[in-house]
């Protein structure tokens, strides 16, 4: 229950809220709409749905842009597929025990053309001189008398291409790096006066005129 004194502030705020009730509009349904009504409204609505929708396809056509074409290359390249037999090359510096290392394989070259009066020694020397590589040299012996001496020499295959070089080797010395037995040719490179300017000269035998003397020999012996 309450008190007296709570008794008017409560009869006064009933009487402010039945007030505003009554001055407030009074809410009206909305008249029933006829099915007749209804479709023709919603057929009015998609057609102008569909006008609207065809008149923006049409719109935006006329503000398309057709892009250049590009006239550049374009490099097309096929994925190639990975060698399982590809090799590399170590390029790891020797250690302090050098147990583990690559083979040294020496391949053959032949020094030809080489005067009488030149000692082994000598052409040991101009090697090492020229290369930093030390060689043995072994001398080719022939039964016939020639004008000139011939040498067997083996050099690191590493350093082979060093040993081809025209530049290497005194003017008129002739290199053969392979012989064919059978026909007494092979590839060889000589020096010249312009070897600076000029390739290499490949020779068809040790010496122009002259026949293998590993063919001789076997000549005479047979």
């Amino acid at each position: 229950m309450t008190s007296n004194r709570q008794a008017p502030a409560l009869v006064n705020e009933c009487a402010r809220i039945v007030t505003s009730i009554g001055n407030a509009p009074l809410l009206q349904s909305s008249p029933e709409q006829s099915p007749a009504m209804y479709r023709v409204e919603c057929g009015t609505n998609v057609n102008t749905s569909l006008h609207d929708s065809f008149a923006n396809v049409v719109e935006t056509a006329k503000q398309w842009k057709v892009e250049k074409p590009n006239e550049q290359w374009v490099l097309v390249q096929k994925k190639r597929l990975k060698n399982r037999f590809s090799t590399l090359e170590g390029k790891a510096r020797k250690s302090g025990s050098d147990k583990f290392k690559a083979a040294d394989i020496q391949v053959p070259l032949f020094i030809n053309n080489v005067a009488k009066s030149t000692l082994e020694t000598d052409i040991v020397d101009y090697i090492l001189e020229q290369t930093r590589v030390h060689v043995t040299l072994q001398k080719i012996k022939s039964r016939v008398q020639r004008q000139y001496s011939s040498y067997k020499m083996l050099v690191p295959s590493a350093k082979l291409s060093l040993f081809l070089d025209d530049t290497l080797w005194p003017e008129g010395i002739t290199i053969l790096e392979k012989l064919d037995t059978m026909t007494g040719t092979g590839r060889a490179i000589t020096s010249t006066p312009e070897r600076e300017h000029t390739p290499p000269t490949i020779l068809p035998a040790i010496v122009p005129g002259t026949m293998s003397p590993y063919l001789e020999e076997k000549r005479e012996d047979g």
